[in-house]
């Protein structure tokens, strides 16, 4: 039975529990990077460089259903620093050797998957589940860009979103259509802050040019999609040279609404320790005071925090799903 939460670091071959003073796991969608920061006694054996895998895992409390362990991030140490008393420790994972690529590649006749799949290879990355629905006639991966930029420019130009799971395969794939986890308010939310804009005054509206197929990527004078609202004072057209598809402006141009809409609606909680939690997940809170917490939210980053003598917890940010 588990009574209180307790963390887990792997470094090649050791294994630290009792011994963790600090252990905090920040994640984020791509491209934002997922590190993990932890504290040891400098008294303890430690023989882990950077470069050596490494392998993080948290317990939350049974009586909230998190009592399982949970692999929530697995990378490589990045850093290690030493002092008179502790030994500090920096991991991330696929997130930071896709943030460190910066690939030179044209690809034409492809699709987004295709793309994507290139640059988890550049990487050095596992594929996770892949669901890009953007045919391209062309994609040019320019240094200008690291490969974790490149990636998340398709996923939001295709309404996606991309993660790395706890156990390191990248996936990008449309948030799920309804919630994928309850949260209650009062056991398993503690606090919370939501903020609620009204609508965009401004819409953006990323406009290509074609159609173009891999054999002919010659300048078009058409503009895609070709329903695109003309510029005015409420709309703001943004190039977007890889939209030379119609089907694909068309996705595009409503991922970017669907993405503008989500953003009205922001969601800051701090929450009891629980490792499920990643971002990208769908959630939905019930019994918040006033109902200021119904509807389904989706994760944008997630902090899990233990620390010897001190309340654990995770703190969550989030906008609103649809």
């Amino acid at each position: 039975m588990s009574l209180a939460p307790a963390a887990g670091l792997t470094l090649a071959d050791l294994r630290y529990d009792a011994q963790l003073a600090t252990v905090s796991v920040t994640l984020g969608l791509l491209p934002e990077v997922n590190r993990c920061r932890a504290v040891l006694p400098a008294s303890v054996r430690f023989e882990a460089v950077p470069g050596d895998p490494g392998e993080v895992s948290l317990t939350g409390l049974e009586l909230t259903g998190g009592a399982a362990e949970e692999t929530v991030l697995t990378g490589t140490v990045h850093r290690v620093r030493r002092d008179s008393r502790w030994i500090h420790v920096d991991l991330t994972d696929a997130s930071g050797a896709l943030a460190a690529a910066r690939p030179a590649a044209g690809y034409t006749g492809t699709t987004a998957t295709d793309v994507v799949t290139a640059l988890l290879g550049e990487a050095s990355a596992t594929p996770g589940e892949l669901r890009i629905d953007l045919p391209l006639a062309g994609y040019v991966a320019d240094q200008a860009r690291t490969a974790a930029e490149h990636l998340a420019r398709l996923a939001a130009l295709a309404g996606c979103v991309g993660t790395v799971a706890g156990d390191g395969p990248v996936s990008v794939a449309p948030p799920a259509a309804s919630a994928e986890t309850a949260l209650r308010h009062g056991r398993d939310l503690l606090t919370y802050r939501v903020t609620e804009h009204g609508p965009p005054t401004t819409r953006t509206v990323p406009v290509g040019a074609g159609p173009a197929s891999p054999e002919e990527l010659r300048p078009s004078p058409d503009f895609l999609p070709a329903d695109a609202p003309e510029a005015a004072a409420d709309v703001q057209r943004h190039a977007e040279p890889v939209l030379r598809v119609p089907s694909a402006a068309s996705t595009a141009s409503d991922a970017a609404e669907s993405s503008a809409s989500r953003r009205s609606r922001r969601l800051y909680a701090r929450c009891v320790l629980l490792p499920s939690l990643r971002p990208g997940t769908v959630v939905e809170i019930a019994e918040s005071p006033g109902g200021v917490l119904d509807g389904s939210w989706l994760l944008t980053r997630v902090t899990h925090r233990i620390t010897a003598g001190r309340p654990s917890g995770t703190e969550i940010d989030g906008t609103a799903a649809s």
